[in-house]
């Protein structure tokens, strides 16, 4: 979580609240509503936010229906690991 939030701050720096970012590691998706109904952002705050986070290509962009989703594929592999010891 520390590297991405560092990556976030290097390249987008407005989108890369403490917030945002833990909100994307809960879940290793968001969408724009989280955002709005955590308190984080407006919608169009959320949107602006998670475009420029694909934009650094730390999110990627996956439409689904009507929705955009931003899949955080660093915290999906990590939890599609198998668990070695």
């Amino acid at each position: 979580m520390s590297d991405f939030l560092a990556k976030a701050k290097a390249n987008r720096p407005r989108a890369a609240s403490k917030e945002l970012v833990e909100l994307l590691f809960y879940r290793p998706y968001c969408k724009i509503q989280f955002l709005a109904d955590s308190g984080i952002a407006k919608r169009q705050t959320a949107s602006n936010d998670l475009k420029q986070l694909a934009d650094a290509d730390l999110l990627k962009p996956v439409i689904v229906g009507r929705e955009m989703l931003c899949v955080n594929h660093g915290i999906l592999n990590l939890l599609s690991r198998p668990n070695i010891d």
